[in-house]
């Protein structure tokens, strides 16, 4: 099987970091036996390497396109050619297609751009896979629900003892709103992004935005890519991405807080920091989403929901140090079970076989 991949990527290594690996170009890790693919990446508010696909992908022959299809740009003559190259076109869904209504209040017209980049798309497309389950019937072509993932190579199997034993639970991301007050119970057990500053060890951000800098200054202007080019960006932009997430999922393991903590948020979808983390051995501290994401886990077993302030400082208040090993644990055994990147892409394929 060959599958052309058109992930979204950014410039700037700060937007970058926020378009997880799995997510972005490590999708291809799923791409395991007989399958060869191609990637193009599509960088956000810019035509960069699409307006080259032809060329890149001349004397192909493809199988699938894998393409992401809210925040990418894409013009009807390219989304005509990319439907060319393929009979099967797989649209992945990276957030929910339930829009708040505070998001039409907030950002009218980047909530609209993502609506209308999706329409314009799904008239080209075979298959659609979302990350929200109520987002399933969206659209009148097959629809599969998946979430996060992490690649194999990426999960230590070993809990990290001296972090599991610590009652420190870790807060990562952004206080603003509601997200504080939920911060502020954990009191002086919180370790609010003790990240920070880890990630940008041995200069990465400077490497990222060196490689996709260059990229932009040699190809500016340009009718045609250079012989040879193409390849060597392609090999060092995916050889940083793959540090820059290698890194990030060691600073998850090593950190010295047993627990993660994630807020109550307004989309009610599963965050792949939840994932991720479950996948370095924390015990995750999640609210109850009332959809199909709140059983994809069991509670006090791989997980521990809670559905109020009251209740979280209940469970926090009262876990063990059994519970915290056992929890950890059981969420490393659960994502290499299901939700390790080849596990999803593996699905997915599947799901297009059944539904042709």
């Amino acid at each position: 099987m060959n599958i052309l991949y058109i992930p979204l990527e950014f410039e700037r290594y700060y937007s970058a970091k926020k378009m997880t690996y799995p997510v972005g170009v490590g999708l291809v890790e799923g791409f395991v036996d007989k399958v060869d693919f191609t990637v193009v990446p599509t960088f956000y508010g810019s035509g960069m390497w699409l307006e080259y696909l032809q060329q890149i992908t001349m004397g192909q022959k493809y199988d699938q396109v894998f393409l992401e299809v809210v925040h990418s740009n894409m013009n009807p003559a390219i989304l005509d050619f990319i439907s060319s190259l393929a009979p099967v076109r797989v649209g992945f869904v990276i957030e929910s297609l339930t829009i708040h209504s505070d998001e039409y209040e907030n950002n009218l017209q980047g909530t609209k751009n993502r609506e209308d980049n999706l329409a314009m798309k799904l008239p080209y497309l075979t298959h659609l896979v979302v990350v929200d389950e109520r987002d399933v019937n969206y659209a009148k072509i097959p629809t599969t629900f998946e979430v996060a993932s992490v690649p194999e190579s990426m999960i230590d199997v070993n809990l990290n003892k001296k972090a599991n034993i610590s009652d420190k639970v870790i807060f990562y991301g952004t206080l603003y709103g509601e997200r504080a007050k939920w911060v502020n119970v954990l009191g002086e057990r919180a370790l609010i992004n003790p990240q920070e500053g880890l990630e940008e060890k041995g200069g990465i951000p400077q490497q990222y935005e060196s490689v996709v800098r260059s990229a932009f200054d040699n190809m500016n202007g340009k009718e045609t890519i250079p012989i040879g080019y193409y390849k060597r960006f392609c090999d060092d932009w995916m050889r940083i991405r793959k540090i820059m997430y290698s890194n990030w999922m060691n600073i998850l393991w090593e950190i010295e807080g047993y627990g993660v903590l994630n807020p109550p948020h307004r989309t009610s979808v599963l965050s792949s920091r939840v994932i991720e983390s479950m996948a370095a051995g924390k015990v995750i501290y999640s609210p109850r989403m009332f959809n199909g994401a709140d059983f994809l886990f069991t509670n006090g077993k791989n997980i521990l929901y809670y559905e109020s302030i009251e209740e979280l400082v209940d469970l926090i208040n009262s876990i063990s140090q059994e519970d915290k090993y056992n929890i950890a644990q059981n969420a490393i055994n659960i994502i290499l079970e299901k939700y390790t990147t080849e596990k999803m892409i593996g699905r997915v394929l599947k799901f297009i076989e059944e539904n042709p």
